[in-house]
C-alpha cells in the first residue's frame, strides 16, 4: 500500500525534494496482483476562465504493460474519471503507453520526471470541490521492481490580476508598553499577475480604529 516515508529499496533511494516521499512500497517491490490508491485533499476550484495546473514529480520502475499508473479525478469521491491522455494538448510528460486503450505509465525510469497537465477550465473550473488520485495497478505474480514514487504535488491556480499580501510582520516584534510609541513595519508581496506600484497597508488595535497608510513604489 502507498506509504510516505523514506524511500530506501533498491532503485528507489532518496525523495525528489526532503526526506521522504509517496511510494507504492519505500523498502521494497510492490505488491503483486493488486490494484493501489494514493489519494490527495479535495481542492475547492475558483470560477475562473484561467487554466489550473497539477504537477509532480514521479520515479517508475514497473514491468511494462504488466504494471502501471495512471490519474483519476472525482467531484464526489465515489465517481472516478481518467484525467488527460496521450498527447493531452496542454500537458507535460503525461502518460507514455497504451495498454488496451488504457492510457498510463509504464516504464522503468531512474530519474525524476515532471508531469504537468493543465486542467480544462470548462469542466474544473466550476467553483467545485474536486479530488485526484494516483492508480498504481500490477497484474502478474511475481515483482521485482520497486514501483511508483510520487514527490512534490501541486495544484497551481491561476493569478489574480492584482493581489498583494503581508509576508512578515517586522516591527514591533514584542509586546509593547500602554501608552508608548512604535513604527509598524511590515513586508509585502506582489502575488498577482500585474505590476503594482500602489498598495493599501492596514493595521488595527483593539477597538481603535482602523489605521490605513499606501505602499508606492515599482
Amino acid at each position: 500500500q502507498w506509504q510516505r516515508g523514506l524511500p530506501s529499496s533498491t532503485n528507489f533511494t532518496s525523495a525528489y525534494s526532503g526526506t521522504k516521499a509517496w511510494v507504492t512500497e519505500p523498502t521494497s517491490d510492490y505488491q503483486t496482483e493488486a490494484t493501489e490508491y494514493l489519494y490527495t485533499p479535495f481542492f475547492n476550484m475558483p470560477n475562473t476562465a484561467d487554466t489550473i495546473y497539477i504537477e509532480f514529480m514521479q520515479k517508475m520502475q514497473a514491468q511494462q504493460s504488466l504494471a502501471y499508473g495512471y490519474m483519476q479525478y472525482s467531484t464526489n469521491g465515489v465517481h472516478w474519471i481518467d484525467l488527460g491522455y496521450i498527447s493531452y494538448a496542454n500537458s507535460q510528460n503525461w502518460y507514455a503507453n497504451n495498454i488496451n486503450g488504457k492510457h498510463v505509465w509504464s516504464n522503468q525510469n531512474n530519474s525524476w520526471v515532471q508531469s504537468r497537465l493543465g486542467l480544462d477550465p470548462s469542466v474544473f473550473n466550476l467553483g467545485s470541490d474536486v479530488q485526484f488520485r494516483f492508480v498504481f495497478r500490477s497484474l502478474t505474480a511475481i515483482s521485482t521492481l520497486d514501483g511508483w514514487m510520487i514527490d512534490d504535488f501541486n495544484v497551481t491556480l491561476p493569478k489574480l490580476p492584482n493581489d498583494a499580501g503581508v509576508t512578515a510582520i517586522l516591527s514591533p516584534d514584542t509586546s509593547s508598553i500602554i501608552g508608548s510609541t512604535n513604527n509598524v513595519e511590515v513586508t509585502i508581496h506582489n502575488y498577482g499577475s500585474l505590476s503594482l506600484t500602489s498598495i493599501p497597508v492596514a493595521y488595527k488595535i483593539g477597538n481603535q480604529s482602523e489605521v490605513v497608510e499606501a505602499w508606492t513604489g515599482t
